[in-house]
């Protein structure tokens, strides 16, 4: 897997998966469920479930309070009560939704009833809010994941800073260190022309916390130098990256309190070589080179190896337009880099690679010089930048037709940037929270004061070597990758160049100050995972406390390949959907208790009506208004009949007005009845039972009949005003009037009843 690879996939890192506190959205806010993408993509699918059936107890909850409140005891029509039965009944808001518009519809084109509109469209307004809130409500459901980002934080198991001062010999430094380094910054320029320059619309460029870094540049500073060091008086360039923050921008996640803030300043501009170059030839060589002064070249390690800063081949030109180059000499850029490290204001000879001359010597910053050669290359038109300027005329020979083509102005062409850096206590005041600028290997030092409690040390102490370990300034990029850094070969075939603008030169730092920009967040990165190479873990410095340990595992990266959680979200979601439904289940028996406590009789109106509402309890009262079954459990949610006890059928007559109608008795002679012991009598023994049950009732009607004969002679009724009498007509009791009806009424049904037990009868002896 490539370096860039790595920066692009989080499967290279190893992500920690539970719950986590992101602090840059505070401690309530900030509570994170991580999960891998698997595992996410159920729990947002539960979520979108479990918020459409909070939605179906909502509705529950609100169609219970509006049936008490249109509840009422006086007569209303039937628009009202089919609105309370729909609000009793709907299971969930598209139901009520339904059937409200039902008979908002059918009553109004009836015109039977008051104000059908003002009575139901306002519950069909209620219903179509309730489905469309809980639908979007479900469908934002995944926003408790999107809301917490895709941050996630890096095990640290690995986790140790690749430092060079670990390595003991300089054999060992090219091995690991300085190979490694060169694969990672070779990932961060790639990242940086990818994310930083715009060249592809800004795609996979998530990899860190922040995507891109916060900068200033100013592009017409005066000379960072003394004046007439610069080529320019003005034009030159400035880099400031502000207060990067350890959290938001680094990704180290840490309270406030445990922040750190860290500034790097960076001014460049082309340098003048006039004066500080001498040309001299060597033994055995018909061509020159050029030495550039600027200090003695050292080793890095204190000694001097060479009198000048750099030097190079040089090339000439002959009349007719003929360069004349070395043998071997490139047919690309060459870059050369050369810094001279500060310390107490002086030159570090320890870790310089020159030493530096009073001219360009800045007592707060390192000193970076960038030495180009153009080589063998040539372009298509003059070039005006002042880094890569080419002017003199040549020409290529090819099928009898020349071109003209320029070659660079000098065989070495000279940048120069100052890089001074410091470190900030963002919870100091103001004025005294920030260090005195720095060079890399003493802005730390300079730093120390500015944290007094030893675990705030501890964390300063770990950052700050870690960004000192890593550092890689503008000009570093381009020392590590040398010519494939420059964009300007991008515009190269072989050796020769098509034209490049004037500001080539800011615009090749610009790329590299981007990079340089990606190193401080990938340095961290690196850290908390480890080096990729097995081999360098003997070279690691790895944490020896448990703050350090702590550090380690507080790395924040991007990924899209797990899914994080808003701890609060989740958790209010739940809770509420839970309370909305235990309350769909409870609101009945809790309104009744509450008015028994506040000492207040319920009312039994509303409590009765919303009861007899229910489905089963209509269904009930229908069969119970026929006189039929035995019915228990009236004020419940199911009534129950007695056992065996069946209930009405269809009376299917009319078929446009469908009734209720009692079960006729055939019913049970021809398929059987249940007995008492849950067994079905068998229809012969049902006959027998009917034949006896006719003789009983034909004996009855015929006394019956005897005594309404002896009640119904005449009668003498005495008036007390006049002592008159008067003779009426006897009329029978109540009760008498209704057996008498009783009897009328029976007289077919007995006959019927007689046809077909005398057939049952002649069925059953056939059988």
């Amino acid at each position: 897997m490539s370096s860039l690879d790595e920066i692009y996939q989080s499967s290279s890192y190893g992500i920690y998966t539970g719950v986590w506190t992101n602090w840059s959205k505070g401690r309530i806010f900030g509570a994170t469920l991580t999960v891998n993408r698997r595992e996410g993509a159920l729990l947002i699918a539960f979520l979108a479930l479990f918020v459409s059936v909070v939605g179906t107890h909502f509705w529950r909850v609100a169609c219970f309070a509006l049936h008490r409140v249109f509840s009422t005891e006086a007569a209303q029509d039937a628009l009202h009560h089919q609105r309370q039965i729909i609000l009793r009944n709907s299971a969930n808001g598209t139901s009520g939704l339904v059937n409200l518009a039902n008979i908002l519809w059918t009553w109004s084109r009836k015109k039977l009833v008051r104000k059908p509109y003002q009575r139901t469209l306002p519950l069909i307004g209620f219903a179509l809010l309730c489905m469309v809130a809980f639908g979007l409500a479900g469908t934002f459901s995944s926003k408790i994941s999107t809301a917490s980002g895709n941050d996630v934080l890096i095990k640290g198991s690995n986790c140790g800073i690749l430092d060079s001062e670990e390595y003991l010999d300089f054999a060992t430094q090219v091995a690991y260190y300085f190979s490694s380094m060169s694969q990672y910054v070779d990932s961060w320029t790639k990242y940086a022309e990818e994310c930083y320059m715009g060249s592809s619309g800004m795609q996979n460029c998530d990899a860190y916390t922040k995507q891109r870094l916060p900068t200033k540049i100013y592009r017409n500073a005066s000379c960072p130098f003394e004046e007439d060091m610069c080529k320019l008086k003005f034009g030159n360039i400035v880099f400031d990256t502000g207060y990067l923050d350890s959290n938001s921008d680094l990704g180290i996640n840490a309270p406030a309190n445990e922040r750190i803030l860290f500034r790097r300043v960076s001014s460049c501009a082309p340098l003048e070589t006039e004066g500080f170059q001498d040309s001299f030839q060597m033994s055995g060589e018909n061509f020159n080179h050029t030495r550039y002064n600027f200090g003695k070249a050292m080793d890095g390690l204190g000694t001097y190896y060479n009198q000048s800063t750099y030097e190079h081949a040089d090339f000439t030109w002959t009349k007719d337009g003929k360069r004349l180059v070395p043998y071997n000499t490139p047919e690309t850029y060459e870059l050369f880099l050369s810094t001279a490290f500060v310390l107490n204001g002086s030159n570090f000879v320890n870790r310089s690679q020159f030493d530096i001359i009073p001219k360009l010597q800045q007592k707060d910053a390192d000193i970076h010089l960038l030495f180009l050669s153009a080589n063998k290359v040539s372009y298509t038109d003059p070039i005006n930048d002042t880094w890569f300027s080419a002017h003199y005329p040549s020409g290529v020979n090819k099928n009898n037709m020349t071109t003209r083509l320029y070659g660079a102005d000098r065989s070495g062409s000279l940048l120069a940037c100052s890089v001074k850096e410091q470190y900030c206590n963002p919870n100091l005041p103001l004025a005294s929270r920030c260090s005195p600028f720095g060079g890399t290997y003493e802005s730390a030092a300079l730093a120390e004061g500015l944290w007094k409690g030893s675990k705030h040390k501890i964390i300063f102490n770990w950052v700050s070597s870690i960004i000192t370990a890593y550092s890689t300034t503008i000009l570093d990029v381009a020392g590590m990758l040398g010519a494939s850094s420059l964009l300007a070969r991008y515009r190269s075939q072989l050796w020769v160049s098509g034209p490049l603008p004037d500001n080539q030169w800011q615009l090749e730092l610009e790329h590299w100050h981007a990079a340089s920009l990606l190193s401080a967040q990938g340095m961290m990165a690196i850290t908390a995972n480890g080096p990729s190479d097995s081999r360098q873990s003997p070279w690691l410095r790895k944490p020896n406390n448990t703050i350090e340990e702590n550090l380690c595992r507080s790395q924040k990266i991007k990924s899209l390949e797990h899914t994080n959680f808003s701890v609060f979200g989740l958790s209010f979601t739940l809770a509420l959907g839970f309370v909305i439904i235990c309350l769909a289940y409870t609101i009945e028996p809790l309104i009744n208790w509450i008015l028994r406590r506040c000492k207040r009789n319920p009312d039994a109106y509303k409590r009765l009506e919303w009861t007899t509402n229910n489905t089963l309890q209509l269904h009930r009262l229908a069969h119970e208004e026929l006189g039929i079954g035995t019915w228990a459990e009236c004020a419940g949610d199911v009534p129950v009949t007695e056992k065996g006890q069946r209930l009405a059928v269809l009376d299917l007559d009319d078929q446009n007005h469908p009734r209720l109608k009692a079960p006729p008795p055939i019913l049970d002679l021809v398929i059987g009845s249940e007995n008492s012991e849950g067994g079905v009598t068998p229809a012969k023994e049902n006959i027998s039972r009917s034949l006896s049950a006719e003789q009983s009732n034909n004996t009855s009607r015929t006394n019956i009949s005897a005594d309404q004969q002896k009640n119904s002679e005449p009668t003498t009724e005495t008036d007390e005003d006049d002592n008159s009498t008067k003779e009426n007509p006897s009329r029978p009791s109540t009760a008498e009037e209704e057996t008498n009806n009783g009897s009328r009424t029976d007289s077919s049904p007995a006959q019927g009843r007689t046809s077909v037990v005398s057939t049952l009868t002649t069925f059953d002896e056939d059988a």
